[in-house]
């Protein structure tokens, strides 16, 4: 029976854990967000042992190895990555707008990176991970029908975020909102540029198979610089006269495009790489380890980078860009999913009720499949926000108690329209993956 009480202190601790840590990251706490980190380990840690303690263990950690699994295709650590992107983004384009936000996260000009430079990739890399393309069956070749069918649906979704970008360019001219030319051009934004990545990286995955994406995004990559060498970057960063072509108005985006591109089909290798079939936890673990190597390695190579001569830059997304991206997507999947494998065993132990353990909290559930609404509803309480009030004059309690309520408000929101079943997708059984399983059936 529906509790609302219940329900109610069940949304407030999620929030609780899951946003306002999120929130002081941003803001006040931004300087000490390790020590934020390893506090709410800490915590995480302690609730597992009080578990721990009330619960006799179900067999030896032998067996719980063998028992363990972790569910396939759609993988909670890929769930709640997603999610916290949603979250994570929506928060810091309004307080981007307050002094309490350090400059060094936002955007750099040209040169440089910070955490909403990053994201931007992100977003890239997610489309792809969460792709059709990525959630094909392990070790055969799909029917061509099979993969029309799949770019059909990237062509549909492209279309949709071709309409939103059409629509955010028409509010921001009428309303006189600012906005920065040298992000993407005079007429873009990253609407449009999620639009052609939709459309332009799925096509080469209907022809070549997903299990090449990976070489695929490296010579995308390694294209995308030699063309900044050849003079492409030196046309972006001229500063020239915006006042001929179409091209020249929105040389940033066009420019940038193959980056992006890169990072869409990195996302598919990783979700092809996740998806892979493996027996017992141990593999698993394998996998996460490797997938944190790998984010190591190319993490120290983009450090490499950018102190020589390919500056790191999300306006060119350039090789350096297209790896520090890389790097930490990767990095962030591997965390997620380890977490995901520790939930794993304590259920397999027996210190969590299979039954009622939660690998995706509600409010990550929400994000991840309404991202697209929240990032809508964002965008239109952000421009709300700045025409009311003067956030840059704003003091530090005024922003935190804002953005507190505008989080709680976007939150309850997407919760609201998740579980009145709004999906943007269908998943599951009934949706995209079991009518793709049917047809090749």
């Amino acid at each position: 029976m529906f509790n609302p009480l219940f329900a109610f202190l069940s949304a407030l601790l999620e929030f609780s854990i899951l946003v306002l840590p999120l929130i002081g990251s941003v803001t006040l706490l931004a300087d000490h967000a390790l020590s934020l980190c390893s506090f709410l380990a800490a915590l995480a840690a302690l609730s597992a042992l009080a578990c721990a303690s009330r619960r006799p263990l179900a067999g030896s950690l032998t067996a719980a190895l063998r028992r363990a699994s972790v569910a396939t295709p759609r993988l909670p650590c890929v769930t709640n990555a997603r999610a916290h992107l949603h979250l994570a983004t929506a928060l810091c384009i309004l307080a981007v707008d307050y002094r309490v936000f350090p400059r060094r996260l936002a955007k750099a000009e040209t040169y440089g990176s910070g955490l909403m430079d990053v994201a931007v990739g992100y977003f890239a890399a997610f489309h792809g991970l969460t792709s059709p393309e990525s959630r094909a069956p392990a070790g055969r070749r799909r029917p061509l029908a099979a993969r029309l069918a799949d770019y059909w649906r990237s062509v549909r979704a492209a279309l949709g975020l071709a309409a939103l970008g059409a629509g955010r360019l028409t509010l921001v001219k009428l309303s006189g909102y600012h906005e920065h030319v040298s992000e993407y051009g005079v007429h873009w934004n990253f609407f449009f540029t999620l639009a052609m990545v939709k459309l332009v990286a799925p096509l080469w995955l209907v022809v070549l198979p997903a299990s090449l994406s990976a070489v695929l995004a490296v010579l995308v990559a390694v294209l995308q610089q030699t063309v900044l060498d050849a003079g492409a970057e030196k046309w972006i960063t001229a500063e020239g006269p915006r006042d001929g072509s179409l091209i020249e108005a929105n040389r940033e985006a066009f420019v940038s495009l193959p980056g992006y591109v890169a990072l869409y089909l990195l996302g598919v290798a990783l979700g092809t790489y996740l998806r892979r079939p493996r027996a017992g936890w141990l593999r698993w673990l394998g996998c996460c380890v490797s997938l944190f190597l790998v984010a190591a390695g190319l993490w120290r190579l983009s450090a490499c980078m950018d102190a020589g001569p390919y500056r790191i830059s999300r306006r060119l997304a350039n090789g350096t860009y297209i790896v520090a991206c890389a790097a930490q997507v990767l990095g962030i999947s591997s965390v997620y999913l380890l977490v995901d494998l520790i939930i794993t065993l304590l259920q397999a132990l027996g210190v969590i009720p299979a039954g009622t353990a939660q690998r995706v909290p509600s409010l990550m559930a929400a994000s991840g499949d309404k991202g697209l609404a929240m990032f809508c509803l964002a965008n239109l309480a952000t421009g709300g926000v700045n025409l009311a009030t003067r956030t840059i004059e704003a003091s530090d309690a005024t922003a935190l108690a804002v953005l507190t309520a505008y989080m709680a408000v976007l939150c309850a929101i997407v919760v609201w329209m998740n579980t009145r079943h709004l999906s943007e997708q269908p998943s599951g059984k009934g949706g995209a993956d079991g009518e793709r399983k049917k047809k090749e059936k």
